[in-house]
């Protein structure tokens, strides 16, 4: 994973977590995704690192254990844990999604989709 480019670790931190989440009684696919997280945990980017460390933080209450023992001593993993219905919202819902709009050669996003739609009524 050391050669690999930030935007290639970036998509197997987050196809480790969306497999994790889907299937959490998997101990091959736990122990891979904890070791892709840990060594993404450890990146020299730290687009990578923060990632790494964004989605075990959001896996916690998924797969207690996809952090190591080291890394739960750490102590930095307070606050609120999602379940797994909200984590799965989480990983798998887009919301930047481009729609190109009845107007041809318009882009919009979310709201403003709706907000072009009743100007033009």
């Amino acid at each position: 994973m050391r050669q690999q480019d930030p935007e290639v670790k970036l998509q197997i931190i987050g196809l480790a977590a969306k497999l994790l989440v889907l299937n959490t009684t998997n101990t091959t696919l736990r122990l891979l995704g904890r070791y892709a997280l840990t060594l993404a945990r450890y990146d020299q980017d730290y687009d990578v690192r923060d990632r790494a460390r964004l989605i075990s933080t959001l896996l916690m209450g998924v797969v207690p254990e996809v952090l190591g023992d080291e890394e739960r001593d750490e102590g930095e993993h307070g606050g609120v844990i999602l379940r797994k219905e909200q984590v799965k919202m989480v990983l798998f819902e887009h919301k930047g999604a481009v729609k190109e709009s009845s107007v041809e050669g318009v882009y919009s996003f979310g709201i403003a989709h709706r907000c072009a739609h009743t100007d033009q009524g």
